[in-house]
């Protein structure tokens, strides 16, 4: 039987992303161009681990696709690896000095999308979100090449900060591939079920509930920008731009009410100039 594996015929990281949209590609303009290139190249990895989830038909063929990556993964790091995509992050692991546990986590994360679709307690999406989110973060950190006895706290805090915020909004396509992402164990706090989730019910309960994890979120993002206070070289502006995308995005999902059930909210081209605006005059990052 013929596996499907992503971008196993990719020959280079800009093919992984042709085309690929995300809030995370605006942050990149105030990196140098040696960092851009860094973040450019670790998020194709990122997407590949993504989709092979996602884009991916059975659960046999998603297993193997991960244990595929995972190997070649593995085999980058013994310097092994002939897959061109992961020779050019082998360059910035290099310089960067990533250590091979972030990815390890991360896929590991995404493994549990296979078999793991609803999560009992908060404690249980915490351990999921630092894997996808959290290492995420902590990559991205070594790039940005801050440092602070508080520096990986903040890089996790961010990292949870943008899950939750995507949880929130990603309600309706995720309820489509059969994932709650939201705990159980707060969605009977709050009088909400399951079962009325899967039928699109809005009510006061389920405002209350994606209210809950608004205020979380929201304490993520206060925790991060404590940190950001404390850059004096800027070199986590690409982390405040993306902090303040997606808590713009997040305080438009407040405002309308949590249509999340209904729609996928994004911000449009204008409220996304307005968030860029105050950074482009303070200089590149190193």
């Amino acid at each position: 039987m013929h596996t499907h594996i992503p971008y196993i015929d990719c020959p280079d990281c800009s093919s992984v992303l042709k085309g690929v949209q995300s809030g995370f590609f605006a942050s990149f303009k105030f990196l140098s161009q040696e960092k851009k290139d860094a973040l450019f190249k670790v998020y194709a990895f990122f997407r590949i681990i993504d989709d092979c989830v996602d884009e991916v038909a059975t659960v046999d063929e998603k297993r193997h696709a991960l244990d595929y990556w995972k190997a070649e993964l593995v085999n980058l790091y013994n310097r092994q690896t002939a897959h061109p995509v992961l020779m050019e992050m082998g360059g910035v692991i290099d310089r960067f000095q990533i250590p091979q546990g972030y990815f390890i986590d991360l896929i590991e994360g995404c493994e549990s999308d296979i078999t793991k679709n609803r999560y009992q307690n908060f404690n249980e999406l915490y351990e999921y979100c630092y894997r996808v989110a959290g290492c995420v973060g902590l990559a991205c950190l070594k790039i940005f090449e801050y440092e602070s006895p508080t520096a990986e706290k903040m890089a996790v805090d961010l990292g949870l900060a943008f899950q939750l915020t995507n949880i929130i909004r990603d309600v309706k396509n995720d309820l489509a591939r059969g994932r709650i992402y939201l705990p159980l164990e707060d969605m009977g706090r709050h009088g909400y079920s399951a079962e009325e989730l899967s039928r699109g019910v809005e009510n006061r309960a389920f405002a209350a509930l994606l209210n809950d994890y608004t205020v979380r979120a929201q304490m993520y993002y206060q925790s991060a920008s404590e940190e950001f206070e404390l850059d004096v070289d800027g070199k986590l502006r690409a982390a405040r731009v993306m902090a303040a995308y997606y808590q713009a995005l997040l305080r438009k999902i407040v405002r309308k009410g949590f249509p999340v059930l209904r729609y996928r909210v994004d911000l449009n081209f204008f409220e996304k100039t307005q968030i860029l605006m105050p950074f482009m005059f303070r200089g590149q990052c190193s």
